[in-house]
């Protein structure tokens, strides 16, 4: 259930669109666009409310994105680890996966720190 239209955008774009519809329909000479920034005029606070509700809202995708493409490279980076770890205790298999894990890392630093990078990113 979303809040009230002065923290869901959505929500103050409809009211918004409506009113200025409303205008119009009030004051035939009125277009869209001048009967909104005659509201804009009237309640600036409430354009700028709008304007931080849709910036809030843009941040949030971008974060969710970065989320994903982040989670995609812990899981590839931690995938090839893995492969590799395996690989190693088949050549040598009087390795545990804890020894040939820290056979790969010293020879695949490049890929340790990518892991750290991107296990820090999806933390922070």
């Amino acid at each position: 259930m979303t809040g009230t239209m002065f923290d869901d955008f959505d929500k103050l774009d409809t009211y918004l669109h409506a009113e200025t519809v409303r205008r119009m329909q009030t004051n035939k000479d009125l277009n869209y666009k001048q009967a909104l920034l005659e509201m804009q005029r009237e309640n600036p606070a409430l354009m700028r409310l709008r304007e931080a509700l849709y910036m809030k809202r843009e941040r949030s995708k971008c974060d969710a994105k970065t989320l994903e493409w982040v989670k995609g490279e812990l899981k590839e980076v931690a995938d090839d680890l893995g492969n590799l770890t395996k690989e190693a205790m088949r050549a040598h298999p009087e390795l545990t996966y804890g020894s040939a894990f820290k056979l790969v890392a010293g020879e695949q630093p490049n890929l340790i720190r990518r892991y750290n990078e991107a296990y820090k990113r999806r933390s922070g």
